[in-house]
């Protein structure tokens, strides 16, 4: 099997993650690394404050003995100014909590950076939206108390700090009345977009990423427009989220599918009696080219360019997080169309031999199963459920020794899995470099990974293969009722037969 060695090559220009213009990996030197910052603190890709907290104020914080507050951005240069100033927040407060008061108030306007920050770290958790919400609903109760007493403060009527902050001043002493905040509810978000999301995810079981991209236009919805109950959404308030969308730098493609996200959900709470009407349906960017419709094929100079390339020639591997996963996935990909995740997730009892009938009584044959059955994976739908004859060329290659070496595994190949969990993500940003770079393949119609996709629809219609044997393989729903159920079990004779068919004219594999 392929051994491990790309290096680093002469001219090759790294940027700061360790990935060179070629696509191939370096050791970070001591000039990538991050400089240590007082109060900075890193975890993974984000950025927080991070303060001890003096022993004598340490019960006003339950104990605690630091303060860890995220400050919303990933970004090294805004991270260095934002600690800055959330460390003289927390000076404040702490001089607060003293009653020392030897500085101006806090303003309305740190307050609402600091829930901002509270927020931006709530979602990096994926806290639900309704638990973010009550806590906004305490924090909007907690200011008024302190702003009341810092008023007090500043005017000579107060001399001890509340017990913790910020908390009502002792009844003992004379205080102005303060206007209470109302009860939050037992569930904040009833009636809402919140509400909603949990509702539908409920019913409809989407994938969890699908469930954070909700919640993350949710968010936004409310940061954008406001928090509007789900009945009294209009179409005015639609159009005004999908402005703002535009203004803040949305790109035409983003902001469409934030609105086809919100459309799922109102559409959802039509059918559901939590709305009278979906404001969202029909409203878009406006008319635009179809992003997937400018994707092509590889073509045949393009292919050469690739399997010309180390990885296949020289054996070359990436140092971290691909592995074997370069020289199998992209061969894999081409001669059975099927998509990055799919090949990605696969175990390594995924592969089998399986027996079935043709014209001359039984045979056997290698296979590949696209399953959403095992632990952590996942297909697109319902006909994506499927097993594909593993062509001659991949067996031919050492496919099923590879197979062998990986028995025991979870998977069969070593890529990282992305923040989402997608386990193709990390490989695929690999990828689209290498292709870039190494291979020279600069066409921005190709799609690294999916463009495989497309070559082997047109392989298998100059092939002569029928539109629902193609389906069966690539898992398309097609136009038939009877293909919504899968293809798991599909008669397997006529899908050998379309596999031993499909072949690239010119192409000399290595």
């Amino acid at each position: 099997m392929a051994q491990s060695l790309i290096q680093q090559g002469p001219g090759c220009n790294t940027n700061a993650i360790g990935i060179c213009a070629s696509g191939y990996f370096h050791r970070p030197t001591l000039r990538d690394m991050d400089v240590p910052t007082n109060h900075l603190l890193r975890r993974g890709a984000r950025y927080y404050v991070r303060r001890k907290i003096p022993v004598d104020l340490r019960q006003h914080f339950n104990g605690k003995a630091e303060i860890v507050r995220a400050l919303g951005t990933s970004d090294r240069r805004d991270a260095e100014r934002l600690v800055r100033e959330a460390s003289v927040f927390i000076d404040r407060e702490f001089e607060a909590l003293r009653g020392k008061p030897t500085y101006k108030p806090v303003t309305r306007a740190e307050v609402e950076r600091a829930e901002q920050v509270q927020e931006a770290s709530a979602e990096e958790f994926h806290e639900p939206l309704d638990a973010q919400e009550a806590a906004h609903d305490a924090r909007e109760a907690r200011y008024l108390e302190f702003a009341s007493f810092m008023a007090r403060l500043q005017n000579g009527e107060a001399r001890t700090a509340p017990t913790a902050a910020p908390q009502p001043v002792p009844a003992a002493t004379a205080l102005p009345k303060v206007r209470k905040p109302a009860t939050v509810q037992r569930n904040a978000s009833e009636g809402h977009l919140a509400e909603l999301v949990e509702l539908w995810a409920k019913d409809r079981n989407p994938e969890k990423r699908t469930i954070g991209i909700a919640n993350k236009v949710v968010g936004r919805f409310y940061d954008l427009v406001g928090r509007i109950p789900v009945r009294d959404i209009t179409r005015a308030n639609v159009v005004a989220f999908k402005n703002a969308l535009r203004a803040a730098g949305q790109t035409p493609v983003n902001t469409d599918q934030q609105l086809t996200m919100l459309s799922t959900l109102l559409a959802w709470a039509v059918n559901n009696l939590k709305a009278d009407t979906n404001a969202a349906l029909g409203i878009k960017v406006g008319a635009r080219q179809n992003a997937k419709a400018a994707r092509i094929p590889y073509d045949l100079s393009m292919l050469q360019k690739v399997f010309s390339s180390p990885v296949f020639t020289e054996a070359a591997r990436p140092v971290s997080g691909c592995g074997e996963a370069a020289y199998w996935l992209p061969l894999l990909a081409l001669l059975h169309g099927a998509r990055l995740e799919e090949l990605a997730q696969l175990s390594p009892s995924d592969v089998y031999e399986e027996t079935y009938r043709d014209g001359n009584g039984t045979a056997t044959a290698w296979v590949v199963r696209l399953t959403a059955a095992g632990e952590g994976q996942d297909v697109k739908n319902v006909p994506s459920v499927r097993r594909i004859p593993i062509h001659a060329a991949i067996l031919e290659r050492g496919f099923l020794e590879y197979v062998a070496s990986r028995k025991g595994a979870d998977r069969l190949f070593d890529v990282r899995p992305d923040r989402e969990g997608r386990e193709g993500a990390s490989w695929g940003k690999w990828w689209g470099m290498y292709l870039r770079g190494t291979c020279g393949v600069i066409d921005p119609r190709i799609a690294p990974m999916h463009s495989f996709r497309h070559l082997w629809k047109d392989l298998a219609r100059d092939a002569g293969i029928t539109e629902e044997v193609s389906d069966a393989i690539t898992g398309h729903a097609g136009g038939s009722v009877g293909r919504s159920y899968g293809s798991i079990t599909y008669p397997l004779a006529p899908l050998v037969s379309a596999m031993a068919r499909i072949s690239v004219p010119g192409l000399k594999l290595p």
